[in-house]
């Protein structure tokens, strides 16, 4: 039994720790956090002075959430990064403007998108980008699901954190491989690899990757925040695409690109696309001649800001025309549709639990 209180701030500290005394050995103590549902819990870590050991298996701080799977270990003295800035919060700001000539958007600020990733052919060097990705906590990726139909054993893919260039290093790079992916709705990345006569739903086109092993976040490697369930983005919101999409001769497709692209109704994209349209996507466009996204930006997120946080709202699914001589992009009476990730919360929880 212990202390309960109700309030939406508080402190929480070591026994000992106010008299500046050091806690007794083999104690063991825990502080049980309820919230009303919707709400974010945020943590901002003053001091921590733990155990410097591998995996953090001595003194540690320990997040679980309410089904009992670790979201964090903490150990050391270096702080964790402020919980406020774990998710949708980059430590360097995006550019924000609409001025864009490039197909594919215009080149980012360096380190300013820190949840886009990129999936790759593992064992081609400096890069084979296959498709976006969008890093949503230390173990866990999404993307397309399409994007694993040529390439479908986890093995022969890696996924690289933190680039700004493709084909250049910047000393900030994380890589990771595949232990295994789900795609919607439960198909898992080995029968996907043994099975060439399973097709992608196209209507549902996301998958979850779990990674072999976490990413450490940093200043260039963080995840975005999820929307809530179901919500719905006004006609005209403005968001960002990002991802080294092909550019049509009209830039450099080695950097990472940003797009702004603004709500639609679903009727845009119709015409754009033969696969109908339906609620489970998002329609937008960048309502500017020469703009749109292209191959290489499947996967890849819409992240729309709301009160100085950015979210996940769409990954990016159909995003060209195609004619007989590839894809057609470029042109502004074509929308591109994503997935709408307020509709798959359910999934993604469920998909995680299965890849555990």
């Amino acid at each position: 039994s212990g202390e309960i209180r109700n309030d939406y701030s508080g402190t929480i500290f070591s026994p000992g720790y106010a008299e500046n005394e050091t806690y007794p050995e083999g104690l063991n103590c825990t502080w049980i956090i309820h919230s009303t549902e919707d709400y974010r819990i945020h943590f901002t870590f003053n001091f921590i002075d733990l155990d410097e050991v591998d995996s953090c298996d001595g003194d540690a701080i320990k997040l679980i959430d309410s089904n009992k799977r670790k979201k964090f270990v903490f150990c050391g003295k270096q702080k964790p990064l402020d919980s406020n800035n774990v998710c949708g919060i980059p430590s360097i700001a995006p550019r924000e403007g609409d001025n864009v000539r490039i197909v594919g958007g215009y080149e980012a600020i360096e380190g300013s998108w820190p949840w886009q990733a990129s999936l790759q052919l593992r064992f081609i060097e400096p890069c084979a980008h296959v498709c976006g990705a969008v890093l949503i906590d230390s173990n866990h990726v999404l993307t397309a699901a399409h994007c694993f139909k040529d390439i479908r054993k986890s093995s022969n893919l890696k996924v690289k954190f933190g680039i700004h260039s493709k084909f250049e290093d910047n000393g900030y790079e994380q890589v990771r491989y595949i232990q295994n992916y789900l795609i919607f709705p439960k198909i898992s990345g080995s029968v996907f690899a043994n099975n060439s006569s399973i097709s992608v739903d196209m209507h549902n086109d996301i998958a979850l990757i779990r990674l072999r092993s976490p990413v450490k976040f940093t200043d260039r490697v963080k995840p975005i925040c999820l929307p809530i369930n179901n919500v719905d983005l006004e006609l005209n919101t403005k968001c960002f695409s990002t991802g080294w999409g092909r550019t049509q001769g009209s830039g450099s497709d080695g950097e990472l690109k940003q797009l702004p692209m603004f709500i639609e109704n679903g009727k845009r994209c119709t015409r754009s696309f033969d696969l109908a349209y339906s609620e489970l996507k998002i329609c937008a466009s960048s309502r500017l001649h020469a703009n749109s996204l292209c191959s290489g930006d499947s996967g890849g997120p819409l992240a729309c800001k709301s009160n100085g946080t950015w979210y996940l709202h769409g990954l990016t699914s159909h995003s060209s025309q195609f004619s007989k001589v590839g894809p057609r992009c470029g042109s502004k009476e074509y929308g591109s549709v994503f997935v709408k990730i307020s509709a798959k919360l359910k999934w993604i929880e469920e998909a995680k639990k299965l890849l555990a």
